[in-house]
């Protein structure tokens, strides 16, 4: 916020990107929230959300998807109006590559057809966050017991 310039002439895909921090920042609160992330040690907390806050953040974007359009929209309040942003594969594509591109548009494309609610959303981030394949941890199984628990919920909701 203290760097943002309202004055600038800014592009659609420079929001989007500049908002990647801000994503991040959220994910982070949003997980020091969750009581099973709180039952574990700084270093275990750490070490999950490093290898993780990737894959959630891209949950995070495949939320922002517009089948329509096919897209990327962002919605943004300026003054008194709502304005939407849309990023495409090309703009994608030029930030962070084509094969990215294609897959990020494909997964998303691919979460669409779920019409998933923000609750299973949630529970995603969730079970994304406690995966933690084979990296060894000092509290492994309560990490390993919270994603038992975050995959239940997700199969009976």
């Amino acid at each position: 916020e203290e760097n943002f310039d309202k004055n600038q002439d800014w592009k659609p895909p420079e929001v989007v990107f500049a908002c990647q921090e801000v994503l991040v920042k959220l994910i982070v609160l949003f997980v020091k929230h969750i009581n099973e992330v709180r039952r574990l040690d700084w270093a275990s907390q750490a070490r999950l959300l490093r290898r993780n806050v990737a894959d959630i953040l891209i949950l995070v974007v495949v939320t922002l998807y517009d089948k329509d359009s096919d897209s990327f929209r962002l919605e943004v309040d300026i003054g008194n109006e709502t304005q939407f942003i849309y990023v495409d594969d090309k703009t994608v594509s030029k930030r962070a590559g084509e094969g990215i591109s294609k897959e990020l548009f494909k997964i998303s494309s691919l979460f669409t057809e779920y019409s998933l609610t923000l609750e299973a959303y949630l529970l995603l981030i969730c079970i994304i966050l406690f995966t933690r394949g084979e990296m060894q941890m000092e509290k492994q199984t309560k990490a390993d017991l919270s994603l038992t628990h975050y995959n239940r919920l997700l199969s009976k909701y």
